[in-house]
Parts: C-alpha cells; structure tokens; sequence
C-alpha cells in the first residue's frame, strides 16, 4: 500500500506539472508590405498629446499587403493578396516619453483587419473561402509605439503578457480563449524622423509596415501546448520517480 502510495504522490507530481507548464504562443501568420509606398501613417492629434496610427494608402484609409499562414495546415496559404484596415487610438493625455534616447508613446487601442482580395477561391480541409474572406481580425488595447529617438524606423507592439488587451477572429483558425497573445508591426522608411516634444505625442510621420502574430491555437492549426525542453526533462525525471518507487516495492514484496 505505501508503494502504491509513493507512485501516485509522483504521478501526481507529474500531473502537476504537465498543468503548470504554460503553453507556448505560435508565430501563426505574417504580412509584408505590397510595395514600397507608405502603408501606415501616425497623426498626431490637434491637442499634441495623442494621436492614430492607421493603414493608408493613396487612394484609401485602407493598404495592400501580402499576408501569409504559417501554421502546418496552412503552410499553403502564403502571399495572399490581402486588404489591411488598421486604427490605434492615443487619447489626448497620453504624451510619448523619452528614456535614454527611447522613445515610447503609449495607450494605443483600437482594431484591425485582414481582408483576402485574391481573386481564387481558397480551400482549405473541404472548405471554400471566396474574395472578402476574413484571414485575420481583431482589437487591442495597452499598446505602444517604440523607436530611437531621431530614427527612421521602430515597433508597434502589443502582447496580453505584459498587460495589453488582445484578441483574434479568422474564418481559417479557432484560437484558445485564455493564453498568451501579441502582435509586432515593424515600421521602416519613416519619412519623418521619429521625435516627440516634451509633454507632447510623437509627431505625425508615414512609414512601410510588415508585423507578424502569436496567440495559442485550438485544435490542430498549430503547435501551441508543446512543452520546452526544460520541461521534458523534467517530466521524465518524473516519471523515472514513478518506476523506482514501483521497482522497490516489487523487490520489496520478492
């Protein structure tokens, strides 16, 4: 009985452990700017303490781009034409500040997506999305601009572990409720030099933005939930624990 015992304090050690480890949130897709023209602009607001980062183009509030899965059931589905619509919001009252030459503008919120406009049908698994499928949505809070000051490029980024509201709709993907999410949109060609005065937002500047996506995904869309080797290691040590323990108590009863 006290073999037994032993056992199952070990496999519930085990099992404790397999529950504490956090899963890990996959890179799921990506997008690339369709050319080389400006597809991001921020604005800086009358006030100067705040302002919009939204997707332009010459003709629209909307850009082209070229968005791509990268889960392995949709390893397929790259360089699609895509529509991007993106608005993050700084209210007044959220000034850009200036640490050791970094500049950081945050309170961003606010909500994007990703159109398909290729002119083929997709399908995916016996389903068929047509022109107008939604590759990717979503809306977010908490986040920030960041770049050197005086730069011609940085970041916006967003992630729901460092305090950020994020959330993800696909008619390709079903994410998990709870779990680690983010997004990273990388701005380079800013026509503007990155710069912000004191007590004011970043001033109003274009730039050419790619960004990628991580969340944890259900189902089998991708690899989220695969433990880190560190944590293998541990498992096994685990389970080598539950074999000793019954090896005893089998010599024991001998």
């Amino acid at each position: 009985m006290k073999t037994f015992r032993m056992a199952a304090i070990a496999a519930g050690a085990v099992a404790g452990l397999l529950a504490a480890t956090p899963s890990q949130a996959t890179t799921f897709a990506d997008f690339s700017a369709a050319d080389s023209f400006n597809n991001v602009q921020w604005t800086q607001s009358a006030a100067g303490t705040g302002g919009t980062l939204s997707s332009t183009s010459a003709t629209s509030d909307t850009a082209n781009v070229f968005f791509s899965f990268l889960t392995p059931s949709l390893l397929g589905l790259a360089h699609l034409q895509a529509l991007l619509s993106f608005t993050g919001t700084a209210p007044d009252g959220s000034p850009a500040s200036n640490s050791f030459g970094v500049l950081v503008q945050p309170n961003l919120g606010g909500n994007f997506s990703f159109t398909y406009e290729g002119a083929s049908d997709l399908t995916v698994g016996g389903h068929t999305y047509h022109t107008g499928a939604n590759l990717l949505s979503g809306t977010f809070g908490g986040a920030v601009i960041v770049g050197q000051d005086n730069a011609v490029s940085g970041s916006s980024l967003d992630a729901t572990t460092s305090g950020g509201a994020l959330s993800f709709t696909s008619d390709f993907l079903t994410f998990m409720a709870t779990g680690d999410r983010s997004f990273a949109l990388s701005m380079t060609s800013i026509l503007d030099p990155l710069n912000a005065g004191t007590g004011q937002s970043l001033d109003s500047f274009g730039a050419v933005s790619t960004g990628s996506f991580q969340a944890d995904l259900a189902g089998g869309g991708g690899q989220g939930g695969v433990p880190e080797p560190a944590s293998w290691a541990l498992m096994l040590l685990g389970f080598g624990a539950i074999g000793l323990t019954l090896r005893r108590g089998r010599s024991a009863l001998v």
